[in-house]
């Protein structure tokens, strides 16, 4: 079964697109505000919306009327397996997370009642979601390929694109979260290659994001102290392991994407 009716992929810009605008939906994940907001709407009854299941049902409305049913199943699932990454890797860090929430349009997100007190645990909460998001994306792939199965094969693929778009070295993609536990100043160039991704794709949103990515760096780098300043600095081992798992997560993912498409 293919993941698009009538044997035709979503067109390549609007896929990149939506993937692209889906992940801004990070920055919720430190907003106070938002979990305010999300307790006021429960009092008035109407809070399920937000909830898991009830967020997770509307986007699946939303992206079934742009792509049809059995791309909008997949997005679902790819994004809730990425999220959950996120969501384990915070449990066992006791930082009380919440279940995930879909954001019709700008994909999903976890927010956590307690912030990581230090860097590294910040970026590996980050690459816990492209880690086993990719990781089921494989599974899915190879699985597609063992039983000929097209829309496993379509699914792990789309997988592939989706994860390593997020390990892109801006905020507010994970990877702009890993990177930032190992300098702060990896988020200026970051920010740049962000913003020529947008113009090689001519998207209008990854620009609005490159701009969000643009006020995160002059934000790092103002006079006020930010979360990132209250959070306990990241020693050379762990600089180290970080690098070497951002570094092997990204080459995988990379050469997977290369090689489901050609």
């Amino acid at each position: 079964m293919d993941i698009k009716p009538n044997d035709q992929k979503p067109p390549q810009k609007n896929l990149l697109t939506a993937l692209g605008a889906g992940f801004v939906a990070i920055l919720l994940k430190f907003k106070l505000s938002l979990l305010f907001f999300l307790k006021y709407l429960s009092l008035i009854k109407i809070g399920w919306i937000f909830s898991s299941f009830g967020s997770m049902l509307i986007s699946f409305g939303f992206y079934t009327t742009l792509y049809g049913w059995p791309f909008a199943l997949t997005l679902i699932a790819l994004l809730y397996i990425h999220e959950m990454g996120h969501f384990l890797w915070m449990k066992a860090l006791n930082l009380n997370p919440n279940g995930p929430v879909f954001i019709p349009g700008l994909g999903a997100y976890v927010a956590m009642k307690n912030l990581p007190t230090t860097k590294k645990d910040s970026a590996w909460v980050a690459m816990a979601g492209p880690l086993v998001g990719g990781l089921a994306s494989v599974i899915a792939y190879t699985t597609g390929l063992k039983t000929n199965n097209d829309w496993l094969i379509k699914s792990g693929a789309t997988g592939f694109i989706l994860n390593l778009f997020q390990l892109i070295p801006a905020k507010p993609f994970d990877g702009g979260f890993i990177v930032a536990a190992l300098s702060k100043w990896l988020l200026v160039p970051g920010a740049f290659f962000l913003l020529a991704l947008s113009f090689a794709f001519h998207s209008g949103f990854l620009i609005l994001i490159s701009l969000v990515s643009f006020i995160q760096v002059f934000m790092l780098f103002g006079n006020k102290p930010t979360i990132d300043d209250l959070m306990q600095e990241t020693s050379l081992v762990d600089k180290a392991l970080i690098t070497i798992a951002y570094v092997s997560l990204i080459s995988m993912l990379a050469y997977l994407t290369y090689a489901s498409r050609y």
